[in-house]
């Protein structure tokens, strides 16, 4: 059986408040292979860590993220909702990102569209380019013309879909793995995507047992939300 990859979830966000720089550095420490961060667009084209499409619920304002510019949004703090001990926590950039776990820790960029993004895809792949980081990322979404963009101009990053419910075919995306929630994660399901030569990344599981469980299915990689206490049972 291969070693199953363990991946933060919005990086150690049980310890940190998510999609912060603070959570990839504490990903870090906890040792693991990968953090899934998410990936949006701001009204002026900038690349950010951000997972909601609103702001209030890690920033007390009553705004949706495309509403902001890069600059205007590093006004918030998005650190003290979480404890006090973030106060003046900056929602990061993507290049700011790769900067920071570079050499470190692998990332999982989920692209997510917020319906006001031009040329998402175009500009994540020009940014890990630019960082030298195709070798270090995989990038995962729910909208699967998105990834078939990051594939028609970046065949070397491996792409995955996020999927919430059961696939009929194996093969009827054109990917490199699936990222699935817990119940599509069953031993028929894992096997059948190996054979089609696709990795099995499951989500959210952060109970021992849970992880034990999968572990033992043969899935490639575990998102959690706690990556020290999965590490140890791998």
């Amino acid at each position: 059986m291969n070693q199953v990859f363990i991946t933060a979830h919005r990086g150690n966000s049980e310890k940190a408040p998510e999609n912060t720089i603070s959570a990839l550095n504490l990903a870090i420490l906890a040792g693991a292979d990968y953090a899934e961060v998410d990936v949006q667009q701001l009204k002026d084209g900038s690349l950010v860590l951000f997972h909601d499409y609103h702001l209030q619920r890690v920033a007390r304002v009553n705004k949706n993220i495309w509403d902001f510019d890069y600059e205007q949004l590093q006004e918030l703090d998005v650190g003290s909702w979480f404890h006090a001990d973030f106060t003046g926590e900056k929602v990061p950039s993507l290049a700011a990102a790769i900067d920071a776990v570079q050499g470190k820790l692998k990332l999982n960029l989920e692209l997510k569209l917020n319906g006001h993004e031009v040329n998402l895809a175009q500009k994540v792949v020009e940014i890990i380019r630019e960082k030298n980081f195709q070798e270090d990322c995989v990038i995962s979404s729910f909208d699967y013309p998105t990834l078939m963009t990051v594939r028609q101009i970046a065949p070397e990053i491996k792409i995955g879909k996020i999927i919430a419910h059961q696939v009929e075919n194996i093969s009827e995306f054109d990917v490199d793995f699936y990222a699935v929630c817990a119940p599509v994660a069953t031993v028929e399901f894992i096997n059948a995507a190996h054979q089609g030569l696709r990795e099995v990344h499951v989500w959210t599981i952060n109970e021992v047992e849970e992880m034990k469980q999968f572990i033992s299915f043969g899935v490639d990689n575990l998102i959690t939300n706690r990556p020290e206490i999965a590490k140890k049972l791998r």
